[in-house]
């Protein structure tokens, strides 16, 4: 007869078993947060390079118009006509970024960038191959739209993986990533047109975008949250429609005169399908242009920042390459406004908290009027002309962020892709203007000699910067009239409560009085003497 004996567990040995355990699960939880913290560092590098892409685009469109000038694409042409290069990827960025912040509420932010980066690819591919002025157009259109669909999906991924007390530092980096895309451009961009020519440019973008496509899978996936939501596609097409029809206008306003009925007719057209837009919106229930953004507190302020900052912000850099070379200087000057961008960017973030959203907004603003003003004063290479250049750059890139950080920072998590869209939306809107307007005037100065163009789109620079300082101290008196409300309505509440407990106290002073008076009027009268129980005999 066999047996089996099972071993002892020695005190000891049972001693360790919890510490063995604990042990484990300590290092299960340093593997997650290395594993969690790496996910969110290659989170951020690929939002970040997406912020790159975007700016990059408009960068080298602007970049490549004077090297398109001399191309037998579009030989010849005016200002106003190489406008449209920018333009052409501008204006369906700006009308399908409310559709596609609301899509990619909808579809999740990484399906939605995975289709917006095969769009964008396809687009650069496109115009790096095209050979007519038409096919180039059309590949700077498919740019734009899968722009349109890549900034709020990208921006709500790093948004969301924030807390919310971190999420202006996100706003933060995401602006310092896009100003870094301005840095690259400038950098590289006088080589790869001398080099390549103006393909090279649109080429360079395709293959970082075909990276990023790549690497998209990587990133977390985003639940849905409405899915049977209708996407508003006759809104879309409005506001498409308007924005388009107005920039038109602006651009063929010289050549047909601004009295003219063709000019008339284009600024009367695109006001009414503007209005369309929005009479629409009332009644759909799910419109591309949510107006119910307007009641999120702050939503206005940041809107009209950041429309303002677009017009400024794409009215220059659309313009300072030929800006630089009607006084000689070279291109690569151009970096240092971009590096001014890249810094103030990232310094925007604690520059928030420190001062709050109108500070820093109006401190941006009066930046960039001095960097003007003083851009005004140089005909010619200047080592003022580089403080110039630098101020622009720090100016632009803290309105950047604090547009965005204005309209953005009080809204719900699951409408982070909603409000990214409406505000980039503004921003795009007004970058569409300032294009047109700066095309606008270089070929119809409103200044005189020596540098016509060169001052009046600076002078326009100046008077944008200074409405965006008269909106941020409008914002800021509106706040502090808020706040002294609140606290007026917070010393009335207290004085209520003291006035009510003072009538209660009243009150009861009063009743104690009437005892009083009773007790004097009608004396009590007085109780005889107990009776001995039992009785004596």
């Amino acid at each position: 007869m066999s047996s089996t004996t099972s071993p002892a567990t020695t005190p000891s040995a049972a001693a360790a078993t919890p510490s063995a355990t604990s042990s484990a699960r300590s290092n299960r939880h340093r593997r997650r947060r290395r594993t969690s913290g790496s996910s969110g560092r290659g989170l951020a590098l690929i939002c970040g390079l997406v912020a790159l892409l975007v700016m990059a685009d408009i960068i080298a469109a602007t970049m490549a118009m004077p090297a398109l000038a001399a191309d037998r694409i579009a030989s010849g042409a005016s200002a106003t006509t190489l406008a449209w290069l920018p333009a052409a990827g501008l204006v369906p960025l700006a009308a399908l970024l409310p559709l596609a912040g609301r899509l990619a509420d909808r579809v999740g932010h990484r399906r939605l960038l995975i289709a917006g980066l095969s769009t964008y690819a396809a687009g650069a591919i496109a115009s790096t191959l095209a050979t007519a002025w038409p096919l180039l157009l059309a590949g700077r259109i498919l740019q734009g739209i899968g722009a349109a669909a890549v900034f709020p999906a990208a921006l709500a991924l790093l948004l969301a993986s924030r807390k919310a007390e971190r999420r202006a530092a996100a706003v933060a980096l995401w602006h310092a990533a896009a100003s870094l895309g301005a840095v690259a451009l400038h950098a590289g961009g006088e080589h790869l047109l001398a080099v390549a020519g103006w393909r090279a440019l649109f080429g360079a973008l395709a293959a970082l975008a075909l990276g990023l496509l790549a690497a998209s899978p990587l990133l977390p996936a985003s639940r849905p949250a409405q899915r049977r939501a209708r996407l508003d596609l006759l809104g879309t097409v409005l506001l498409a429609g308007g924005l388009a029809t107005l920039v038109l206008a602006v651009l063929r306003a010289p050549v047909w005169g601004w009295a003219s009925p063709l000019t008339l007719g284009c600024a009367g057209a695109a006001l009414a399908l503007l209005a369309a837009a929005v009479a629409h919106a009332r009644h759909h229930p799910d419109p591309a242009l949510d107006l119910s953004l307007w009641r999120l507190p702050g939503f206005a302020a940041g809107w009209s920042v950041t429309l303002v900052h677009g017009t400024a912000t794409f009215g220059l850099l659309a313009m300072l390459p030929r800006l630089l070379g009607e006084i000689g200087m070279p291109l690569h000057w151009l970096l240092i406004a971009s590096l001014g961008m890249l810094v103030a960017s990232r310094a925007a973030g604690p520059l928030l908290r420190l001062l709050g959203v109108n500070g820093v907004t109006y401190a941006a603003a009066m930046v960039l009027a001095i960097g003007c003003l003083i851009g005004l004063a140089q005909v010619a290479p200047h080592p003022a002309s580089a403080i110039a250049l630098a101020l622009i750059g720090i100016g632009l890139g803290a309105l950047a962020t604090a547009g965005i950080a204005h309209g953005s920072l009080a809204a719900p998590a699951h409408r982070h892709g909603t409000v990214i869209g409406a505000l980039s939306t503004a921003r795009m809107m007004g970058g569409s203007l300032g294009i047109a307007a700066s095309a606008l005037a270089l070929d119809r100065p409103v200044l005189g000699p020596p540098q016509p163009g060169y001052a009046t789109v600076l002078a326009g620079g100046l008077l944008l910067a200074a409405l965006i300082a008269g909106l941020a101290l409008i914002q800021a008196t509106y706040a502090a009239y808020e706040v002294h409300e609140l606290a007026l309505a917070a010393v009335l509440a207290e004085v209520g409560e003291l006035r009510t407990l003072i009538a209660v106290q009243q009150r009861l002073w009063q009743h104690v009085d009437q005892i009083a008076l009773r007790q004097l009027t009608h004396p009590a009268t007085p109780r005889p003497a107990p009776t001995a129980w039992p009785p004596a005999p």
